[in-house]
C-alpha cells in the first residue's frame, strides 16, 4: 500500500528565523558533533521526522566517511554507511554533480539507483528505510567536504521553499566544517612548524656543541705535529666534552689494529688486549675501514671484534681517520652508561675526530712541505742551479743557490731589488722581456748570457696566480749551462767538420770511381785483343790467365758502376716533390716485367698513397726489394710478392713482402753494408750494393728500412717515407 505524501506547511518566516538561530550555533560551534546537532536542531524544529547523516569526504579524496548520525529516535541507525565516490548512489551522485537531489518516494530513489535497494534490504534493520530524503552536497569555494543526507520516515512533497531551506542549511554547514577544517590545518601546520623549530634549535644546539669541541681541539693542539701527541689531544677533548666516554687510537700494524694512545680511565686488561691488536676482519672495525665512515655500534658486540675485556661498554663508535683518501688510522671511542649513542654525543665524536683528521692532514702536508724544502735547500746549496721569486711589480722575494757565486752575488742580497735594476748592465737581461711575460701570465722559457761573469743560464719563469687569476708572484728556476753550450758548439763545429769529410768522401769515390773506367776499359780491351788475335797460339795456362783478366775487369767494372750508382744517391739527388707510389711501382713491374715472367711470380700491389721524395730514387729502391725477391725465391713453390703501405704517424710505412728462401736472424744488420754478400757468386749474381743504395735513400728521406724474416718462409722488409702532409 502506497504511503500517503506529506504536505508541507512551513511557513517561510519560520524557515528563515530558524536559519538564523542555526547561523548563530553554527557560528559557535567547535566540532564536527556540535555543527551535525545544531543542523539537526533546526531540522526538527524546521521540517518534522527528518533526521539527517554527515558523510565527509576522506583524506584520499575517493571515499565518503560517515561523521555523526543524529535523529529523533535513540539508537536510531542510519542506512548511508559511506563508500567510493561515485554516482552508484545519491550522497556520492549529489557531491560529484554539485547539486542537491531530493527523492519524494523510496520508489523514485531505487529507480535512480538501482544497486541501492539490494544493498539497503541487506544491511538496514527493518523499517530504516527512509521514505523519502535528500542529498546535499557541501561544497565551500568550489572544495569538496562531503553530503548531508536528511531523511524522513513518511515520503514527502518537497516544497520549493523547503528545498532552499535545506540548501542554505547545507552551505551553512559547509561553511561551519570549512572553518573547523581550517581550523585544523592550521593547528597542524603551526604543530609541525614547532616540531620543526624545536628540531632545528635541537640540531644547532648539536652543532655549536660540536663546534665548540673542534675549536676546543684546535687550541689545544696548536702548532703539534706529533701523531701520537694528537692523538692523545683529541681523547682528552672528547673526555672534556664526554666525561664517560673511554678512546682509544690505533694505527694498522701488518695485520692488525694496534692502540698507540689511549684514555687513563681504560682498565689494565682493556689497555693489554687493544695494544696487542684487533684483526683487520673484527666486524666493526672492518666496516669503518671498507666505508671510510664513521660506525656507531650500539649494542656493542665485544666477543665478535676480538676485545672481550671491552664488554662493558654498551655502545662503541668507529671512526676512520683519512689524510687525502688514504685511511690513516682508526679512533674508538666506547661508553658504559648506555647501549645506543644520543644524536649529541654523536655530533661530538664526529667534530672531534674530524679535527683529529684534519690536522693529522695538515700535519703530513706540513711534513711533506718541509722536507720538500730541506731537498730543495740542498739542490740550490749543492748544485749548479739557482731559485728565485719575485712579487707582481719584479722585486725579488728569493733569491738561493749556488750559483750566486757565480753571478757575484751573496744569497739574499737580490731580495727587495727590482730584477731589472740589479741586472741593469747585462743586455739579455735589463729589459727584462720575460720577467714582464711571466708577470703577463706566460711561463716563459729564456736562454740569458752574463757577460760580466761569462756565465749562460737556461732560466724558466712561471706565474703565481690567485683565485681570480691575477699574478701575484712569479717563481723561477735556473741552470747553468755554460759548459753544455760550448759543448754543443763544439759537437756542430765536428757536425759541420764531419759533413764537409763526408762529401769530399762522396767526391772522392764519384772521382776516383769516374777515373778508374778509362784505365779499367783499356785492360779489358787488350785482354779482348789477346783472345781474339792469339787464340789458339797462347798454351793453355795462358789462355787461362787471360780469361781470368777479363773476368776480373768485368767484376772490376760492376764494382765500379755500383760504386757510382752508391754515390749518386746524395750527389746526384733530386728535390724531394709530392710522389704518386702507385705510378712509382707500375714502372718497377714494367722494368721487371721479363724477370716476372721468367720465373713465373705472382706480384700484388694494393693502393698506395702518395709521399714527399725523389721519385727516380724511389723507384730504385722498390726495384731492389722487388728484384731481391725474384732472386731469391724458394724452388719448392710459386714465388708471391706483395706490397702494402699503411699510415705511421708523419710517415707512410711501406712493406714488401715475399714467400723466398727468408734470411737467418743474425745476417739482418750485416745485408744493409754495402757490398756485403751473403751467398757466393756462384748461386746468386749481384755485389751485395743494393740493399745498401735502397738504406741510404730511405735516411736521405727521413725514414728507416729494416726486415722480419723467417729461413724458409719468407722476408718482409718494411720501409718508411715522409706522409705528403706532414711535410
Amino acid at each position: 500500500m502506497a504511503h500517503p505524501v506529506t504536505a508541507s506547511s512551513t511557513s517561510s518566516l519560520v524557515l528563515i528565523e530558524n536559519l538564523q538561530v542555526v547561523t548563530e550555533q553554527l557560528a559557535a560551534a567547535s566540532t564536527t558533533g556540535e555543527v551535525l546537532l545544531s543542523i539537526l536542531v533546526s531540522l526538527r524544529e524546521t521540517l518534522a521526522d527528518a533526521s539527517g547523516t554527515l558523510l565527509l569526504l576522506g583524506p584520499s579524496g575517493e571515499h565518503l566517511e560517515v561523521g555523526h548520525v543524529r535523529g529523533e529516535e535513540a539508537g536510531r541507525q542510519s542506512v548511508w554507511t559511506g563508500g567510493p565516490l561515485n554516482h552508484a548512489d545519491p550522497a556520492g551522485d549529489a557531491l560529484l554533480r554539485r547539486e542537491a537531489l531530493y527523492f519524494g518516494r523510496h520508489a523514485e530513489l531505487f529507480q535512480t539507483y538501482p544497486e541501492l535497494a539490494s544493498r539497503m534490504n541487506l544491511t538496514a534493520p527493518s523499517g530504516t528505510v527512509p521514505g523519502a530524503c535528500a542529498a546535499l552536497p557541501l561544497v565551500l569555494e568550489g572544495r569538496a567536504i562531503g553530503t548531508l543526507m536528511v531523511d524522513f520516515q513518511e515520503p514527502r512533497s518537497f516544497a520549493p521553499e523547503e528545498k532552499g531551506f535545506l540548501r542554505t542549511l547545507a552551505a551553512l554547514c559547509a561553511v561551519a566544517l570549512g572553518r573547523m577544517r581550517l581550523g585544523e590545518e592550521l593547528e597542524a601546520r603551526v604543530a609541525a612548524r614547532t616540531a620543526e623549530l624545536e628540531a632545528q634549535s635541537r640540531s644547532l644546539q648539536e652543532e655549536r656543541t660540536a663546534l665548540d669541541a673542534f675549536v676546543a681541539y684546535q687550541e689545544a693542539v696548536g702548532d703539534e705535529r706529533d701523531v701520537q701527541a694528537l692523538a692523545w689531544q683529541a681523547i682528552e677533548v672528547l673526555r672534556a666534552s664526554l666525561p664517560h666516554v673511554s678512546a682509544a687510537y690505533y694505527e694498522l700494524d701488518g695485520q692488525l689494529w694496534k692502540a698507540q694512545a689511549w684514555s687513563g680511565d681504560l682498565p689494565d686488561e682493556v689497555t693489554q688486549q687493544i695494544r696487542a691488536g684487533v684483526p683487520l676482519d673484527a666486524p666493526d672495525f672492518a666496516e669503518a675501514a671498507r666505508t671510510r665512515a664513521a660506525v656507531f655500534a650500539d649494542g656493542w658486540n665485544a666477543e665478535a671484534n676480538s676485545l672481550p675485556s671491552t664488554a662493558q661498554y654498551g655502545a662503541v663508535a668507529l671512526v676512520p681517520l683519512l689524510t687525502g683518501d688514504k685511511l690513516h688510522s682508526l679512533l674508538a671511542v666506547g661508553t658504559t652508561q648506555a647501549h645506543t649513542w644520543s644524536e649529541r654525543e654523536r655530533a661530538i665524536v664526529r667534530a672531534v675526530t674530524r679535527g683529529l683528521a684534519l690536522t693529522l692532514e695538515r700535519s703530513a702536508a706540513m711534513r711533506a712541505l718541509d722536507r720538500t724544502q730541506h731537498y730543495l735547500k740542498v739542490a740550490a746549496e749543492n748544485a749548479p742551479i739557482l731559485l728565485f721569486a719575485t712579487d707582481a711589480q719584479g722585486v725579488f722575494t728569493l733569491s738561493e743557490g749556488r750559483l750566486l757565486e757565480q753571478l757575484g752575488l751573496r744569497p739574499g742580497q737580490a731580495v727587495g731589488q727590482s730584477a731589472t735594476a740589479l741586472f741593469a748592465r747585462e743586455p739579455d737581461l735589463r729589459e727584462g722581456r720575460r720577467l714582464a711575460q711571466a708577470l703577463a701570465g706566460q711561463v716563459a722559457h729564456d736562454l740569458t748570457h752574463f757577460e760580466s761573469s761569462g756565465v749562460s743560464l737556461e732560466s724558466w719563469f712561471i706565474p703565481v696566480k690567485d683565485s681570480s687569476g691575477a699574478v701575484t708572484e712569479v717563481v723561477g728556476v735556473s741552470l747553468d749551462v755554460t759548459e753544455r753550450l760550448e759543448t754543443q758548439r763544439r759537437i756542430e763545429r765536428a757536425n759541420a767538420e764531419l759533413r764537409r769529410s763526408n762529401e769530399e768522401l762522396e767526391q772522392f769515390a764519384y772521382v776516383a770511381s769516374h777515373d778508374l773506367q778509362e784505365p779499367l776499359r783499356t785492360i779489358t780491351s787488350f785482354s779482348q785483343l789477346l783472345i781474339t788475335r792469339y787464340s789458339g797460339q797462347l798454351d793453355p795456362r795462358a789462355e787461362v790467365y787471360v780469361r781470368q783478366i777479363s773476368e776480373g775487369t768485368g767484376r772490376m767494372a760492376q764494382l765500379l758502376q755500383d760504386l757510382l750508382a752508391f754515390a749518386r744517391v746524395t750527389s746526384g739527388a733530386g728535390a724531394l716533390v709530392e710522389v704518386d707510389m702507385n705510378t712509382v711501382l707500375a714502372q718497377v713491374v714494367q722494368d721487371l716485367h721479363a724477370q716476372i715472367e721468367r720465373t713465373g711470380a705472382n706480384v700484388s700491389i694494393a693502393a698506395l698513397p702518395r709521399v714527399r721524395g725523389d721519385a727516380s730514387q724511389l723507384r730504385q729502391v722498390f726495384q731492389n726489394l722487388i728484384g731481391n725477391a725474384l732472386k731469391f725465391r724458394s724452388l719448392q713453390r710459386p714465388s708471391v710478392i706483395q706490397v702494402e703501405a699503411v699510415p705511421d704517424g708523419a710517415h707512410v710505412c711501406f712493406s714488401v713482402r715475399d714467400n723466398g728462401i727468408g734470411i737467418e736472424s743474425e745476417f739482418f744488420g750485416r745485408i744493409f753494408t754495402i757490398f756485403q754478400r751473403l751467398h757466393g757468386r756462384e748461386e746468386y749474381e749481384g755485389n751485395g750494393i743494393g740493399l745498401s743504395i735502397t738504406r741510404k735513400i730511405a735516411e736521405r728521406h727521413g725514414g728507416d728500412v729494416w726486415l722480419d724474416s723467417t729461413p724458409g718462409v719468407g722476408s718482409t722488409f718494411f720501409l718508411t717515407l715522409p706522409a705528403v702532409n706532414d711535410l
